[in-house]
């Protein structure tokens, strides 16, 4: 999933990109519950004005909210336990 705060060109990427199934989210909320509720394997937050910071040089951050125990967050334990559900993990990328 993904939330744009910004109309990012990173989300029409996203959306065009053969073999990914990209869902918008209006806000982070929903996005939280779209993850824990594993309607979607995991999602990115972009922040308004991430596009122009990115011409400019910056670096902004960026907001990934993943499932705790999902493939994508820990392959070898949630293949070992058995199990694929847990609270969603939020991580801040610079």
């Amino acid at each position: 999933g993904v939330v744009d705060e910004g109309a990012s060109q990173v989300t029409a990427v996203l959306l065009a990109a053969p073999g990914l199934d990209v869902r918008p989210a209006p806000d982070r909320d929903a996005l939280r519950s779209q993850v824990r509720s594993f309607d979607v394997d995991g999602g990115l937050v972009l922040p308004a004005g991430f596009d122009r910071a990115v011409r400019a040089g910056e670096r902004p951050p960026l907001q990934l909210i993943l499932a705790g125990e999902s493939l994508a967050t820990d392959p070898a334990g949630w293949m070992r336990s058995g199990r694929s559900r847990g609270a969603p993990r939020q991580s801040r990328c610079r």
